[in-house]
């Protein structure tokens, strides 16, 4: 089955340890993905877009591929099967085939220097069978860098056992008073005690503060009414 990382795990830290940029002799990882679960709303696909930062920073070329897209790329083929997934999606988003752009990107495949950053793989649907065997046979089987994320059910975790398993958790109350901070900093000290001692008297707001989405828009409407 997939490899349960303990809690507390930096996720960048282990993108660092299968990147290998360069290393040709390491070009080839047989486990090379990741699995990130989490909860609706608590960052998955934001957590994607710093991976993409940082693939950049360390010569990689990521590859952000939508599974809704996935979803669409098959019901525009009339709903039969799908071969090349993954290749079809490449060419239907940085195409047409043989230009510039997608040549450079297939060169980079070739290469094994991209890192795929595969989105919501429980929003597959009924053709989430299809789907799955395609990030498998396609991405993981063939030792591409690839982190995929889901919730927590939606998906078979056989698909996925060559990943390392990472849960991303919830926002510590210290990351929660980070972000407050940054937010509403600017008001002035006593604002941002105000709005954290707002949290620790109700237990309703507490209990969804450490989703990151809640608690922006818990600190929008606080802004929004004049604090």
């Amino acid at each position: 089955g997939a490899k349960v990382k303990s809690e507390g795990v930096d996720t960048v830290e282990i993108l660092k340890k299968i990147s290998a940029a360069g290393d040709r002799e390491k070009a080839f990882w047989p486990d090379s993905g990741i699995l990130m679960l989490g909860a609706a709303a608590i960052g998955k696909s934001t957590q994607l877009k710093r991976f993409v930062l940082c693939a950049r920073e360390m010569g990689m070329v990521p590859v952000l591929i939508l599974v809704i897209e996935l979803v669409r790329l098959k019901e525009g083929a009339g709903g039969g099967k799908l071969t090349n997934v993954i290749e079809r999606y490449l060419e239907s988003q940085h195409g047409p085939r043989g230009s510039k752009q997608h040549r450079l990107l297939m060169q980079a495949v070739l290469e094994r220097r991209c890192l795929f950053l595969v989105d919501g793989v429980d929003e597959a649907g009924g053709a989430k069978e299809e789907i799955e065997r395609a990030i498998a046979d396609e991405l993981l089987d063939q030792g591409h860098k690839t982190i995929v994320t889901s919730r927590h059910s939606g998906f078979k975790m056989q698909s996925f056992e060559r990943c390392q398993l990472v849960e991303l958790l919830p926002m510590s109350r210290a990351q929660q008073e980070a972000m407050v901070e940054a937010r509403l900093g600017e008001k002035g000290e006593a604002v941002v005690q105000e709005f954290v001692a707002g949290l620790t008297k109700s237990s309703a707001y507490a209990e969804i503060a450490n989703i990151p989405m809640m608690l922006s828009m818990l600190i929008a409407v606080f802004k929004s009414r004049g604090n």
